[in-house]
């Protein structure tokens, strides 16, 4: 392509910065068969909305997060590590010695030290930040705003072109 149709290129592709954005939603047992699969479940103690893979436990069943919690310390549980199910309707002594009636997955969580507050459904979105007119104007917001963005990446984008509905559903407005 010589330099003249270089440019007539390059002035019909707009580059848009694309980045990962968490949503964190708080868990509650009864949505458990309504969320779709992009979610995942997670136990944080963390109060941003992000996900440290590092700290925070993902997990799909409560007696699997329960063993990982534990793991993650290096310590054992103090008592035995139940599926939920095998424990429904019957009444539990708890970690800190309190007697715990599991009829539902707080109660469950309580009794072996951890806290219910602390799960969350997460999911990753990706959503673009900014559209340049030129690469460089795209690599110069990605450096300026690093810390701001999570996993940045550009995207060229055809003026003139319609966008697909993965690229309309990743704006954010």
């Amino acid at each position: 392509m010589d330099s003249k149709n270089m440019e007539n290129a390059s002035a019909t592709t707009l580059y848009a910065v694309r980045h990962t954005r968490i949503e964190k939603l708080p868990y509650a047992e009864d949505n458990d068969e309504y969320m779709p699969g992009c979610y995942t479940k997670v136990y944080t103690e963390s109060t941003e909305d992000d996900f440290d893979k590092d700290k925070d436990l993902a997990f799909t069943y409560m007696d699997e997060l329960i063993r990982l919690f534990y793991e993650r310390q290096n310590k054992t549980c103090p008592i035995e590590i139940k599926p939920f199910d095998d424990l429904l309707e019957q009444t539990i002594t708890g970690v800190d010695g309190e007697s715990y009636f599991m009829d539902g997955y707080e109660n469950y969580v309580d009794c072996f030290g951890l806290e219910f507050e602390n799960i969350f459904w997460i999911r990753s979105v990706p959503v673009f930040a900014c559209i340049a007119t030129s690469q460089k104007g795209a690599e110069r917001f990605i450096e300026e705003h690093r810390a701001e963005l999570s996993d940045p990446q550009i995207v060229p984008i055809e003026a003139g072109k319609p966008l697909s509905a993965d690229q309309v559903a990743q704006f954010p407005f």
